[in-house]
C-alpha cells in the first residue's frame, strides 16, 4: 500500500466444475489447478477501491483473463 495505490499478488489452487443437461443426459466435469494472478489499483478516501488483475492458471489450454473491480471499502465497526 502506496498512499492510495496497492499491489496484489494472488497464488493458490483453483477447483472449477460444471453440471448441464445434454440432449437430456446429465452431464457433468470437474478440474484443479494451480492460479495465479498480478493485480494492482488505487484505494480512495472516501472507501472506493478501483483495480485491475490479470488471472490464469497453470491448467493446459488455459486462457487469462483481464479483470476490472471497482468496489467499496467500509468498516463493521470493529476495533482499529
Amino acid at each position: 500500500y502506496f498512499g492510495g495505490l496497492f499491489v496484489e499478488p494472488q497464488a493458490g489452487y483453483i477447483s472449477t466444475g460444471s453440471k448441464f443437461k445434454f440432449m437430456g443426459e446429465d452431464v457433468s466435469g470437474s478440474s484443479g489447478s494451480f492460479g495465479y494472478a498480478i493485480g494492482g489499483g488505487y484505494a480512495l478516501p472516501a472507501g472506493l477501491d478501483l483495480g485491475v488483475s490479470y488471472r490464469n492458471s497453470a491448467e493446459s489450454g488455459a486462457q487469462g483473463a483481464i479483470v476490472f473491480r471497482a468496489a467499496w471499502n467500509f468498516s463493521l465497526g470493529g476495533s482499529k
